[in-house]
């Protein structure tokens, strides 16, 4: 049943919910706490009931925010961006190679054989 603003709200049998709105945007609430959100464009949000948000794009890009301040973005070649709390962020390369980047500017590289240098620092 539509409601006034013309939302379309559905009780599955398993207590899921599910919102659909004029915008074309999906909600989905399930009994876990879980909440996703499917966007006209493709993109997907997600809402953890242990904190976590999670957004996934329509060409496979990921990017995951943690509690913890921890955020982890996935490309669709297999590469990944990790930042931390403490300022450090990761870099992995889909060939395997990595880049550490401190807060204090230091940078170490290590190549996809395993071999690792100084950027920076």
């Amino acid at each position: 049943m539509k409601d006034e603003l013309g939302r379309e709200e559905i009780t599955m049998p398993d207590g899921r919910m599910i919102y659909s709105l004029p915008d074309g945007l999906w909600q989905t609430t399930f009994q876990d706490g879980r909440d996703v959100r499917i966007y006209p464009d493709g993109m997907t949000h997600t809402k953890y009931a242990d904190g976590r948000e999670a957004w996934t794009h329509d060409d496979g890009r990921t990017h995951t925010k943690y509690p913890d301040g921890r955020e982890i973005w996935s490309h669709s070649d297999g590469a990944t961006h990790s930042a931390y709390p403490d300022g450090r962020t990761i870099a992995t390369f889909a060939d395997g190679s990595t880049l550490h980047t401190y807060p204090d500017g230091r940078e170490v590289a290590t190549d996809a054989a395993g071999t690792m240098s100084i950027v920076n620092g």
